[in-house]
């Protein structure tokens, strides 16, 4: 839901289970993709921080990866769990 410019996860009964972010959006791997402080991370669908809201960029998982990048400038791939993969391709 929004409510006065932030978003919240809320369960079936309506009920806010998340705190309160910038932008909330579906990030893939049954996890949401989420901003606070112009810094990216992810929660679960319960609304626990599962990847610390540390990246400037961030991307929905795809098969298994999201693209992110902590200074704009390198970017890198991580896992659902928010583990280094491997860098992106600069080519």
């Amino acid at each position: 839901i929004s409510e006065q410019d932030k978003y919240y996860l809320i369960d079936q009964q309506g009920k806010k289970i998340s705190e309160a972010y910038d932008f909330l959006s579906n990030g893939g791997e049954n996890l949401w993709l989420t901003m606070r402080s112009e810094k990216y991370g992810f929660i679960d669908t319960k609304g626990k921080q599962v990847i610390p809201s540390k990246y400037i960029y961030a991307a929905p998982f795809d098969a298994g990866l999201s693209l992110v990048s902590e200074n704009g400038e390198d970017f890198f791939y991580i896992d659902s769990k928010g583990k280094f993969v491997q860098k992106m391709d600069s080519e």
